[in-house]
């Protein structure tokens, strides 16, 4: 049941269902992509239209059914990225600017992770179609895939910033998560770099391009999911206990 005191309630059941959101984007995200879309490893940036075609050719029915998995993951981040507002708002208050702009960031990543596998689902819709024409989609979501990591970045840093700021008045967010934030909003930066290489490791399907970038997002959001798991109790428990 959820805590209340004079008014105020920490809405335990509503977080907790947001907080769950995101092991529905991680798991539907990871078998849409890797099993059924077959796109870890990523095809090489130096594929031509046919070749990439051919790569994919004997798995088409399943690679579209796993880009609607994704498609769904894809909006599951922003039921996620509002319960972690909604923490950042317990310590900064009525002013809650980067709360919201964590929102906002959060919503627009949602989007980025949305749009790829649209353009994906275009792409391979016509195989029949002018293999160049293929390529030409393939290189226009694979970039956009790797190089659009300013959003989750601009999200990092109001948790990392709100963390080191006001977390003074009560733990909401451990302060080596605020700067283990900070610090994977500098690593996801090389996907960027993917634009300038068609191979090496800044490319697309590159150790620091690609995996590194990878991994440090799968390493934020194991950590955050236990860090706001904690955040959403102690919050319940704060209420209860008539502090905020």
């Amino acid at each position: 049941m959820d805590a209340k005191v004079d008014g105020q309630d920490s809405n335990e059941f509503g977080q907790m269902l947001c907080w769950w959101s995101v092991v529905g984007f991680f798991v539907l995200f990871l078998i849409g992509t890797i099993p059924m879309m077959q796109f870890v490893p990523p095809p090489s940036p130096q594929l031509d239209g046919a070749e990439l075609l051919a790569r994919y050719e004997d798995n088409l029915l399943v690679l579209r059914a796993g880009i609607l998995v994704c498609i769904i993951a894809a909006i599951l981040y922003v039921p996620w990225s509002t319960m972690i507002g909604f923490q950042l708002a317990r310590l900064e208050g009525k002013s809650a600017v980067l709360s919201v702009t964590s929102v906002g960031a959060g919503v627009v990543n949602s989007v980025a992770f949305l749009i790829p596998y649209i353009i994906w689902a275009a792409a391979f819709y016509r195989p029949e179609r002018d293999s160049d024409l293929i390529l030409l989609l393939n290189d226009v979501t694979w970039l956009e895939f790797v190089i659009a990591f300013s959003p989750f970045m601009l999200q990092l840093i109001c948790v990392g910033l709100v963390g080191l700021r006001y977390n003074e008045k009560q733990q909401v967010i451990p302060r080596w998560f605020s700067f283990f934030s900070l610090w994977v909003a500098i690593l996801v930066t090389p996907g960027g770099l993917a634009l300038f290489f068609y191979d090496g490791p800044f490319a697309w399907n590159g150790i620091l391009g690609f995996y590194l970038v990878l991994v440090a997002f799968g390493a934020y959001m194991l950590a955050a999911f236990s860090v706001f798991r904690k955040a959403i109790l102690n919050h319940k428990f704060a209420i209860a206990s008539g502090s905020n």
